[in-house]
């Protein structure tokens, strides 16, 4: 494949055995996403490989690999793995990412566009990672380089020595790498790099919490997991009602229905935002190497959920009707039922999916909310706005917890079919979600009737 943009042994040789303009190595060709580039695989030494460029950019040579070499000589002559002087253009494209972060909304092109408070948030953050570059000044092109990963390391570091929480720590890099993702492949705009070797595992192996220090959880009841359905089911079924009747919903109400299918079929949040309506839309606008999924329809007006997450494929089929007793507009697909034989008028059933699509999607996405902005209305309207701040309940993840929780203790789920069902490793479901509360434990003892044991076991012995 190299031979087809250029490649020469010849050249290669000359330049490290004559001319010693390139260090020993070899030149190799890299697929990311859907496109090659040129790197350079040094044969010692630490960030052994060197980015070089795009297989189809050739400059003003005559292919893309001669183009490549004068990029490494020009790598090679600043001493590749070092941080470069060159800081002013990396500053002003953070400063132009914080320009563009305060006027977010004014076109509102994705559809539902952050709010305020959480825009103000991450430019905090990234003023955090401004200041570092402040002091340790680096080029945007050394972003793309492997030696990047050190810089990092150094950044975290001295988030940690200015004494920060580590929640604030946590959430700092994960803005930090939304940036990083954003230069990368932008929501509008051209690209600024092609590629950044900062991923989540790699953040996550960087700073992550010493698993003694870790509370397990502790706060699912089965009294709680059914009250959170109560009022998720309540509010969708006044939502879509209301949506029937003048054709207006309010945007905040999305948390409900996601809140509602993180439930009872154990999604996660960002397998919910990043949903794509249908597998062409998909194919057509998914760019990056991140997690997917797209809606398929079923015969019986159901949707299955193609999900691909964590490099693993599953299936969710969502089955679940909103009801209503005011007839949904000809275009929207619905079952008309009597749910009593006694009742005079009919009962309206549209699948949640259906209702989604109606009321909050746009013509890419079925959920195009920032996942930023679903925590926020989560906080606000589900936990707050119904007073349930003493559930012990912090996150959107923590609904995908109880779903496992309930599967568990109250449906007495098996592990395998659980694990089918949220597409987790059995190791991981025993390792993550099995709660032992205090109320969990009392409420097992009484269905086992741990109390009359003694009693039980007298009468058995007596009846022999």
């Amino acid at each position: 494949m190299k031979e087809q943009f250029g490649f020469s042994n010849e050249l290669q040789r000359y330049l490290q055995d004559t001319e010693k303009t390139i260090p020993k190595g070899s030149f190799v060709i890299i697929k990311r996403g859907d496109k090659h580039y040129w790197y350079f695989n040094k044969s010692k030494g630490s960030n052994r490989l060197i980015y070089l460029c795009p297989v189809d950019k050739k400059g003003e040579e005559i292919n893309s690999f001669i183009y490549s070499t004068k990029i490494l000589k020009e790598k090679t002559r600043e001493g590749v793995g070092t941080y470069t002087k060159k800081g002013t253009s990396l500053l002003k494209v953070i400063d132009d990412y914080i320009l563009k972060l305060r006027s977010e909304g004014s076109d509102n092109k994705r559809g539902v566009e952050r709010t305020k408070k959480t825009i103000q948030d991450i430019i905090s953050h990234i003023r955090k990672f401004r200041e570092f570059v402040g002091l340790n000044p680096i080029s945007v092109k050394d972003l793309q380089r492997e030696s990047f990963k050190e810089y990092v390391n150094d950044y975290i570091s001295w988030l940690v020595d200015k004494g920060l929480k580590p929640s604030t720590i946590r959430v700092t890099l994960v803005h930090f790498r939304q940036f990083l993702d954003e230069l990368v492949e932008p929501r509008s705009g051209k690209k600024v790099i092609p590629y950044h070797p900062i991923t989540s595992i790699y953040i996550k192996n960087q700073y992550s919490v010493n698993i003694r220090d870790k509370v397990r959880p502790d706060f699912y009841t089965e009294e709680k997991y059914i009250n959170l359905l109560k009022i998720c089911s309540k509010e969708m079924r006044d939502t879509w009602r209301e949506y029937i009747k003048t054709g207006i919903v309010q945007k905040e109400k999305i948390i409900f229905f996601t809140s509602f299918l993180q439930l009872v079929y154990g999604f996660r949040i960002g397998e919910l935002t990043t949903t794509y309506k249908s597998k062409t839309i998909k194919d057509d606008k998914h760019t990056t190497k991140g997690g997917f999924s797209y809606l398929e329809e079923t015969d019986d007006n159901g949707y299955i959920f193609n999900i691909y997450w964590k490099r693993k494929w599953g299936s969710v089929n969502v089955d679940f009707d909103v009801f209503s007793w005011v007839k949904p507009p000809e275009h929207i697909p619905y079952k008309e039922t009597y749910l009593e034989i006694h009742h005079l008028k009919p009962t309206y059933q549209t699948n949640i999916v259906d209702t989604i699509l109606y009321m909050f999607s746009n013509e890419i996405l079925l959920i195009p909310t920032y996942v930023d902005t679903l925590r926020k209305y989560f906080t606000k309207f589900l936990i707050e706005g119904n007073g349930l701040s003493d559930y012990g309940i912090s996150s959107t993840h923590d609904l995908r917890d109880m779903m496992i929780n309930y599967e568990l203790h109250s449906k007495n789920s098996s592990f395998v079919v659980l694990s089918q069902m949220t597409r987790n490793k059995i190791q991981t479901i025993e390792k993550y979600y099995l709660h032992t509360s205090k109320e969990l434990s009392i409420s097992q003892s009484r269905k086992l009737n741990t109390k009359n044991r003694l009693k039980e076991i007298n009468s058995v012995l007596q009846g022999e």
